[in-house]
C-alpha cells in the first residue's frame, strides 16, 4: 500500500510536469537562438514579423488617436452650442456640477476619461481664472485626463484661428475686387494719363516729330544775329547738321554781313 501511495503522489506528479515544461521551454529557446543566429531565412522572417507588429501597433495608435480627436471635436461643437450661465451664482453652480462630474468619471475607468475631460473643460469655460484652474487640473487629475483637457483647448484655439484667418482673407478679397486699381486720386500721373484723349496724344506726337525735323539751313539763318562788336552767336541743331556744314554756313553768313576784315572795297573802273 505504501508503494502505491508513493507512486501516485500529487506533488511528485506536479514536479515532474514542471520539469518537463521547463525542459521543453529551455530546449525551444536554444533551438530558437540557434536558428536566429545561423539561418538567414528564419532571421528575415523574424524581421518581417517584427515590422508587421510595429506597423499594426502604430496603425492602432493612430486610429485610436483619430477616434479620440473626432470625439473631442464633436464635443467641442456641442459645448459651444450650449448657452453659458450669465449670473455669477449660476456660473458657480455650473462650475461645481461639472467639476464633481469630471472627478467621478475620472475615478471610474479609462473608458470614461473623455467624458471626464469634457466635464472639466466645461468648468474651465466659466471659471474666472483659467490658467490657475489648468494648474490645479495638472496637479489633481490623472495625466490622460489632463492631456485630453489640453487637447480640447488646443482644438478650440486652432478653430478660432482658422475662422479669423478665413474672415480676414474674405475681407481682403472683397476689398480688392470692389476697388479699381486705376481709381486712385492720390496718383497724379495716372490722372494725367487718363485725362489725355487719344487724339491729343497723337497731336503731341506729331508736333514733336515736326520740331525735330526742321531744316538745318533755316535754323542756321534764324539763329545768327549781329551784335555791337561785330561777332555772331550761331545756334545750330547738332542732331540734324554735320560739323562741316555748320562751319560753312557760319562763314558765309559772316562774309555776307560784314565782309572780309582789313580788305579795301574794290575800285570802280575808270571810263
Amino acid at each position: 500500500m505504501s508503494s502505491s501511495n508513493t507512486s501516485y503522489n500529487p506533488l511528485r506528479i506536479a514536479a515532474i510536469a514542471t520539469g518537463v515544461v521547463a525542459t521543453a521551454t529551455v530546449s525551444y529557446a536554444i533551438y530558437f537562438d540557434y536558428k536566429r543566429r545561423h539561418d538567414p531565412v528564419f532571421r528575415k522572417k523574424l524581421l518581417r514579423d517584427q515590422r508587421k507588429a510595429a506597423k499594426s501597433t502604430q496603425k492602432e495608435a493612430e486610429t485610436g488617436k483619430a477616434v479620440v480627436e473626432a470625439a473631442l471635436r464633436r464635443a467641442l461643437v456641442l459645448i459651444n452650442a450650449q448657452p453659458v450661465p450669465d449670473t455669477p451664482e449660476s456660473k458657480e453652480q455650473y462650475f461645481m456640477e461639472q467639476v464633481s462630474q469630471g472627478e467621478a468619471l475620472a475615478a471610474r475607468s479609462p473608458e470614461f476619461f473623455i467624458a471626464s475631460a469634457i466635464a472639466f473643460y466645461k468648468a474651465l469655460k466659466v471659471y474666472p481664472a483659467p490658467q490657475e484652474l489648468i494648474m490645479i487640473y495638472q496637479k489633481t487629475q490623472p495625466p490622460p485626463v489632463f492631456d485630453l483637457v489640453m487637447e480640447l483647448i488646443t482644438l478650440e484655439y486652432v478653430t478660432l484661428t482658422g475662422l479669423v484667418a478665413a474672415f480676414r482673407m474674405s475681407g481682403l478679397a472683397s476689398s480688392s475686387t470692389s476697388r479699381d486699381p486705376r481709381d486712385g486720386s492720390s496718383d497724379p500721373l495716372l490722372e494725367e494719363i487718363d485725362d489725355a484723349s487719344p487724339s491729343q496724344q497723337q497731336a503731341q506726337a506729331q508736333a514733336s516729330s515736326q520740331s525735330s525735323s526742321t531744316p538745318s539751313s533755316a535754323s542756321g539763318a534764324s539763329s545768327a544775329s549781329p551784335t555791337s562788336s561785330g561777332s555772331f552767336v550761331v545756334v545750330d541743331d547738332e542732331s540734324n547738321q554735320t560739323p562741316a556744314a555748320t562751319t560753312t554756313e557760319t562763314v558765309e553768313v559772316e562774309v555776307r554781313t560784314t565782309g572780309i576784315v582789313g580788305e579795301d572795297p574794290p575800285e570802280e573802273p575808270l571810263n
